[in-house]
């Protein structure tokens, strides 16, 4: 079959926007989110553990009224959050991994109306010894930093590889052109190397190579990467309530379905990420 050179160039140029796409994708699920990870253990639990952190009384207030705005609890009658006009950030799935919620309200903290909570305890409420600040995603990570430590974070670098990673969501072929690719290279690697740099200069050679790996590898091995780095959604997407992907067919099902419906309500339940990871997998294959 003879192609045009027209034709050859547009395949070649698809290929290459492949390309640009995948090393975008696996640098914002890679070394940009590590090398935060890394300086908040590093620089702001120093000694603490994690679980300590989200005990705090302040951090704990602070994420459970970005999951729960509009109700008042136990806390804030001496400093109130909540507030009838207020949005929270985080959904129930978000806050069910970092917190549990089994233990017994305190005596007079919870007011109900019949089934209706008028004042949620608090107290009732510890953060799960099991989770990690490496489990955590971009979106969690930085809603876990912007309400309980704001100050101790570079704003514009966790801004700009969250902006990026969002930007990345709303492809719809997988594929970025040249003048996108560098623009969000560079926003990626001013950000990452940032935070590196302040954590030592060993830091930021070892992250230097791993953006260079990257930078270097060929599609297949982009791929295969991170289709290794995104078994962790899949097992995610499998333990939702009344949907369970086993195939990429099977997200992609879910995906159009959601299109189809303009499913607001699927977001809200389980949080825009979940919904941006099922697309971002359908590009791997």
């Amino acid at each position: 079959m003879f192609l045009s050179e027209k034709h050859k160039y547009n395949i070649m140029s698809s290929i290459k926007e492949r390309q640009f796409f995948l090393q975008l994708l696996s640098f914002v699920t890679g070394p940009a989110i590590d090398v935060m990870q890394h300086y908040f253990e590093v620089k702001i639990l120093t000694n603490i553990e994690f679980e300590d952190f989200l005990n705090d009384p302040n951090n704990i207030h602070q994420l459970f009224h970005q999951c729960y705005p509009t109700t008042p609890c136990c806390k804030c009658m001496t400093a109130s959050l909540a507030s009838t006009r207020k949005r929270g950030c985080l959904h129930l799935q978000q806050f069910d991994k970092l917190y549990d919620n089994s233990g017994l309200p305190q005596p007079k903290h919870e007011n109900m109306m019949g089934s209706k909570i008028l004042q949620h305890c608090l107290c009732k409420f510890s953060a799960k010894g099991s989770v990690t600040v490496d489990e955590l995603d971009i979106t969690l990570f930085y809603d876990v930093v912007q309400h309980c430590c704001p100050s101790k974070m570079n704003f514009m670098w966790r801004k700009n590889i969250k902006d990026v990673r969002n930007f990345l969501s709303h492809i719809p072929n997988g594929q970025v052109n040249n003048t996108d690719f560098e623009d969000n290279w560079r926003t990626l690697t001013n950000a990452t190397l940032g935070f590196a740099r302040e954590i030592g200069n060993k830091c930021k050679k070892m992250f230097e190579e791993k953006i260079s790996e990257i930078k270097n590898s060929s599609i297949e091995v982009l791929k295969e990467k991170l289709k290794k780095s995104n078994e962790d959604i899949t097992k995610m997407l499998e333990t939702l309530n009344g949907i369970k992907q086993t195939t990429v067919d099977e997200c992609k099902k879910t995906v159009e379905l959601i299109n189809y419906k303009q499913d607001e309500n699927f977001k809200e339940l389980f949080g825009n990420v979940i919904y941006i990871y099922l697309k971002l997998l359908l590009h791997l294959y």
